[in-house]
């Protein structure tokens, strides 16, 4: 590179010469490197500075070309050189440049230039400063304000992700870099760009792993994460595992890369990572400076995570010293300094401040106290911690807290302060007073337990609990007691500090709860009461209970029976002994323990009364294990099975069981025991000959306080009296009592089946009414069980002749109805003849009396055909009743003894029509227009002859005597007016009907039966046909006049009968409804069972009643529309019914009953004197007869009375009646049974 010089520098020029002169002076400047180029670039002289600068001798440069140690210039290019040549006189801008020494190290220079012209040439005089260290310099300076930034961004960031940003930030900018990132690997190895800057969109969907298994996680970064070591790449060529992202470190320029690690808490937790457009960049300077940066990172980190501890630590204190259970406060020279929250809810202060300042002495209630704790002050110094119990403190409101406290020097602070904790130990000295409390109450219980357990006598064991409530439960004063008729308590027993009861009068007041006193809250809502003598409910007696000492006070219901008897109060001398739920647990517990006290001596009484009264019950009672063994039978079980007690003992009672038995009731008393249930019902059993009876079967099973069932209570009834009355009353309600023939409504029936058949098979039926002729006359002569007898053995005779499908059926009297099926209109006088030539042969022989008289009676008998003569099955009857009567006119001229209706033979002419048939037709209200009067008087006739003749010699008589003579005329009269009515022309069918409703009800109640009726119709029907016969002339008119009375008789008693059945209905429904659902109270179900009672046709009142301590009927429910009328005038003083069978108003019903333990019924109210205290009042009410039931427990025990009081005499006489009263009983007691189980 050097040149070879034409020629030396010619000093023979005097220009030249000068040149050479000043330059060898400049040349020669010791603090610049000086060197001279020709306009070629080659070096004509140098300074020796600037040789040594670049390591070269003179000798060696002379000549070099100005490229060979400047960069910036290059042999084929010299532009930059020529326009440094350009004329000028000024000394160019210094421009930087690198020089290469001899040894090939770049030295950073500054470069001026001045050309000079000598003659032809040119010259160029350059001067060269080295700026190494002025490089250097400025770069110190430039790495000390970065890391003096990023200590900065540390020292005050307090967010995380801010502060690698910032970092990332001043790092680019500072370090000239081209990309700035921090990261660390999330759980699948893969780097989170956590900060970045620079041209960040290099990391955009880049992957970058810290995985050694994925060629992503073999570079620098991953590779620096699991090795903790830094790696400084020169290139992206030079780092194998770079290869991944080498394309686009490329496209970004980016050259040389760096990764470092970054730790957090001692450990690798990231990577910064710097990239450069430069290859060589990180020379050891840098990488220092790098390393330094990602320590300063994890500084940092490591600081973020301390004060976020701290932060948290604070936090937790705070919390603590605001939440912990104990106050806490900072004490100097026993002043509060500082006080927590728990401090101030424990004293009832709102705020700091009232504390804060303020002398310790604002914590102690007395100077005492005060004084105590300022002794320990001088220990608190000498030891350091102590501890205080027992402290007493003063609340805001003046109450005290009894505090455990504890004291501790601040031994890091100067001045003497004292930290001190307080403990509330209040509750836990209740608490321990408790503990004291409740054993010694334990020990009550178990001594009352056993006095419950073993006494005999009610005073006694009354007594004896209040001495062991003084005795044990650390009580002033406690006693029993229980209101008297005036409303006041009168002390049963007492115990204590008794003399204060001596001047107190305790009256039971009532009214809303929040006004009551204790005694009257807790006896009234039946609930106990604890409060303070300095409250309210604490009247009348605080001033006395405070005189004690007593503060506390409890008021605590005692039942007997389920029902409220009266009150233990006790009275405690400290406050708060109630307001533990343990404590008024065991007091709740004494009060229970009474309660069955009181009950045992009440069953031990009922025992000894059941004693007695099971060995004299009717009904019979056996007792079995749980096995179903008998262990116990009474006097009238073996009356009732015919066992004897040694006979059944140990056995299973389904040896009662026959063949008859009714294998679904087996099931139903198995199923209903299996589930503890009570079962009731009725089985066929056997007796031990082997006879079966109706056994109405109770089988309670008895249970173990748990639960368990120990065994089982059995009562056995033999109802099969009340079975067969039940069927009888079925037959008779379809038969004829007299002679056992099927009566009118069977008739109905099987004349209906039988005109249906007769349509279906297209045949005809005869319907025969016959009548006997002169049976009067045998009644008269012999007497009506003389014609009785003749009856039945009429019947006898009539069914030997009949054959199996005809029908016989007797209407009342001596009036029979004969049905004949299957025959042909065609064959009617072949079929009909020689039937009725048969039927006659029962007349024609004498009857034979009891007396061995004869007696002779004719038949008459009237015809008529379905579907010939009638369609309908009444019109058929009385088609027939039509030629009956006729036949019967004539009988002293008629040659025949039967005829069809309307007919001078036997089986010729035509029916009458059905209009002038009908009872209610324009034909015969003409008639009984006609005939008004005539009929009038017959009628009055007849109701005499009734009371003279037919009353006293039937079952209506007994019922007759329960009425007054007044309510008898008043009856004759309402007959009289009743006969007029049915046989008043303008009387319709519909309004007969709504009229015999109404006295068809009233005769059910009354007891008039079936049998009565029918009876009653055919007499009068019979003694108005007598009168009529001399009062009606015509023939005719007498016949349709009869047959439409005794029609429209007919009509008035069917729908009579009818609507007593629906009453029974009535009453047997409410037998057969619901039972309350289970879980009804006894107070709602027995309220509803009243109203329901209440409800029923012909009761006035329904009253439900129980007897009271001083043995007084109390009404507690009522139904009926004078209901509440009888309840106010049965809770009138005076008039309130008793027990004491010695008092009068101890004679009535319900009196008896409770006494007998049996119902009792009274046919008439105002005949019996037993009722004599309440005639005048009751009268008022309409009530005439009156019944009273027992309600009894699943023992069998009456618990309650129900009074029936009744419209009408003899109400409750009637057998269905008391059938339907022995219901109503088994019926409640399965209601108090689900209630109270």
């Amino acid at each position: 590179m050097a040149k070879q010089a034409e020629g030396p520098l010619d000093p023979a020029s005097d220009f030249r010469a000068e040149i050479l002169k000043r330059g060898d002076l400049l040349l020669n400047l010791p603090f610049e490197g000086l060197y001279v180029l020709d306009a070629d670039g080659y070096l004509v002289d140098m300074s020796d500075t600037f040789c040594r600068n670049l390591g070269y001798s003179r000798e060696e440069m002379k000549g070099m070309h100005v490229s060979g140690w400047d960069i910036r210039w290059s042999l084929p290019n010299n532009q930059q050189h020529e326009h440094l040549l350009a004329p000028s006189e000024a000394i160019s801008e210094p421009f930087e440049s690198m020089h290469r020494t001899k040894s090939g190290h770049l030295i950073p220079v500054e470069v001026r230039t001045v050309p000079i012209r000598m003659e032809k040439e040119v010259f160029l005089y350059c001067s060269s400063r080295d700026r190494t260290a002025e490089i250097k310099s400025r770069h110190l300076s430039e790495v000390n304000d970065l890391m003096l930034r990023v200590n900065q961004e540390i020292s005050t960031v307090e967010d995380e992700k801010i502060l690698l940003s910032r970092i990332c930030e001043l790092a680019v900018d500072f370090g000239h870099l081209g990309l700035a990132w921090v990261g660390c690997p999330d759980e699948s190895g893969r780097f989170l760009f956590l900060a970045a800057s620079g041209a960040t969109s290099y990391l955009d969907g880049i992957l970058i792993s810290s995985s050694s298994e994925i060629p992503e996680g073999q570079g620098p970064a991953g590779t620096v994460f699991r090795e903790d070591r830094a790696i400084f790449s020169e290139s992206f060529d030079s780092y194998k595992g770079l290869s991944p992202w080498r394309q686009r470190a490329l496209h970004f320029n980016f050259h040389a890369t760096a990764s470092l690690p970054i730790h957090r808490g001692g450990k690798v937790w990231g990577v910064l990572v710097v990239y450069h457009r430069e290859t060589d960049f990180f020379n050891q300077e840098m990488r220092s400076l790098l390393e330094e940066l990602a320590r300063d990172i994890s500084r940092g980190l490591d600081r973020l995570d301390i004060r976020s501890r701290e932060r948290e630590l604070s936090a937790i204190q705070e919390a603590l010293l605001d939440n912990t259970v104990v106050g806490i406060t900072m004490v100097e020279g026993r002043k509060l300094l500082s006080v927590n929250t728990r401090l101030l809810n424990l004293l009832g202060y709102e705020y700091p401040e009232e504390l804060m300042e303020q002398s310790t002495r604002i914590l102690y209630p007395d100077e005492e106290e005060y004084s105590r704790i300022g002794h320990v002050y001088r220990l608190i110094e000498e030891k350091g911690t102590i501890n205080i119990t027992d402290v007493r403190l003063q609340k805001k409101d003046g109450s005290i807290l009894m505090c455990d406290v504890s004291a501790s020097l601040v031994s890091l602070l100067p001045e003497k302060k004292s930290v001190w904790t307080i403990e509330d130990v209040t509750e836990k000295h209740r608490h321990s007073r408790k503990v004291q409390l409740l054993l010694g109450l334990n020990k009550m219980l178990a001594q009352v337990n056993m006095a419950v357990a073993t006494a005999q006598e009610e005073s006694f064991l009354m007594q004896k609990i209040c001495d062991l409530v003084i005795q044990y439960g650390d009580m002033e004063l406690a006693w029993i007691g229980r209101p008297d008729d005036s409303g006041y308590v009168r002390f049963i027993a007492s115990a204590g500090e008794t003399r204060s009861l001596d001047h107190v009068v305790i009256p039971l007041g009532t009214g809303p709860p929040e006004e009551m006193e204790a005694v009257s809250c807790a006896f009234y809502n039946g609930r106990p009461i604890f409060t303070d003598s300095k409250s309210p409910s604490g009247a009348p007696w605080s001033q006395e209970a405070q005189s004690l000492g007593a503060v506390s006070i409890a008021a605590l219901p005692i039942h007997r029976g389920g029902k409220i008897w009266g009150l233990l109060v006790m009275y405690y001398r400290g406050e708060g002994l109630f307001s533990g739920e343990d404590l008024k647990g065991v007091f709740e517990e004494l009060a229970l323990d009474i309660s069955r006290g009181l009950d045992r001596l009440d069953e031990l009484r009922q025992q000894w009364v059941l004693s007695n009264a099971l060995a004299s019950i009717e009904d019979g009672v056996a007792i079995s294990d749980s096995s179903h063994r008998v262990t116990w039978v009474n006097k009238a079980f073996t009356a009732v099975t015919g066992f004897g007690e040694t006979e059944i003992l140990g056995q299973n009672l389904k040896i009662l069981q026959c063949s008859g038995t009714n294998s679904q009731t087996v099931d139903e008393i198995r199923e209903a025991l299996s589930r503890g249930e009570v079962f009731h019902g009725q089985i066929l059993n056997a007796k031990k000959d082997g006879s079966t009876f109706w056994n109405l079967l109770t089988i309670n099973p008895m249970k173990s306080h748990s639960g368990e069932i120990t065994g089982f209570v059995g009562v056995q009834r033999d109802v099969s009296d009340m079975v067969a009355l039940r069927e009888q009353l079925e037959f008779q309600s379809l038969h004829d009592p007299l002679t056992g023939l099927p009566n009118r409504r069977a008739l109905d029936h099987h004349l209906a089946m039988a005109m249906a058949r007769s349509r279906r098979n297209g045949t005809v039926v005869a319907l025969g009414l016959m009548d006997l002729d002169d049976f009067k006359l045998v009644n008269d002569r012999f007497g009506h069980e003389a014609g009785d007898r003749l009856l039945r053995e009429l019947v006898s005779r009539f069914s030997l002749r009949l054959r199996e499908n005809d029908f016989l059926a007797r209407l009342g009297g001596d009036e029979f109805v004969i049905v004949i099926e299957d025959l042909s209109e065609e064959l009617l006088p072949g079929q009909i003849e020689p039937f009725l030539h048969r039927l006659h042969e029962v007349v024609e022989s004498p009857f034979i009396l009891s007396g061995g008289e004869q007696a002779f009676v004719g038949m008459s008998l009237g015809m008529a055909y379905y579907p010939l003569d009638a369609v309908e099955g009444d019109a058929l009857v009385r088609q027939a009743d039509m030629a009956m009567y006729k036949l019967k006119k004539d009988k002293g001229n008629r040659t025949v003894w039967w005829q069809r209706t309307d007919q001078s033979s036997h089986l010729a002419g035509h029916p009458v029509s059905e209009e002038a048939s009908d009872p209610y037709g324009k034909a015969v209200k003409g008639l009984l227009k006609r005939y008004r009067t005539e009929i009038g008087d017959a009628i009055e006739k007849v109701i005499e002859s009734f009371y003279e003749r037919m009353v006293p010699e039937s079952e209506a008589a007994v019922i007759f005597s329960s009425l007054s003579p007044d309510e008898m005329k008043s009856l004759r009269k309402l007959q009289v007016e009743h006969l007029k009515f049915a046989l008043d022309p303008e009387t319709t069918r519909e309004a007969l009907q709504d009229c015999a409703k109404e006295i068809g009800r009233i005769h059910f109640l009354t007891g008039v039966g079936n049998e009565i009726l029918l009876r009653a119709k055919s007499f009068c029907v019979k003694v108005l046909k007598d009168n009529l016969d001399q009062s009606i002339p015509v023939l005719k008119d007498l016949t349709h006049i009869l047959v439409a009375a005794e029609w429209r008789l007919h009509e008035d008693i069917e729908m009579q009968i009818s609507s007593g059945v629906a009453t029974m209905e009535q009453y047997r429904s409410i037998l057969a409804s619901p039972l309350p659902p289970k879980g009804t109270l006894w107070t709602d179900a027995r309220a509803l069972e009243i109203r329901m009672l209440g409800q029923l046709p012909g009761l006035q009142a329904v009253l439900f009643a129980r007897p009271d301590s001083r043995g007084v009927f109390m009404i507690e429910e009522y139904g009926g529309t004078m209901g509440e009328i009888g309840s106010s005038v049965l809770r009138t003083p005076e008039l309130e019914s008793v027990i004491d069978p010695s008092s009068p108003r101890g004679q009535g019903l319900l009196s008896r009953a409770w006494r007998s333990l049996h119902f009792q019924t009274s046919p008439s109210f105002h005949l019996d004197p037993i009722f004599a205290p309440w005639h005048e009042v009751i009268k008022k009410l309409g009530i005439h007869s009156v019944m009273v039931l027992l309600v009894r427990d699943h023992l069998k025990n009456p618990v309650a009375l129900i009074g029936f009081y009744g419209a009408y005499p003899n109400q409750f006489e009637s057998s269905t009646m008391k059938q339907f009263a022995l219901g109503v009983e088994q019926r409640w007691e399965k209601i108090w049974t689900q209630a109270n189980s």
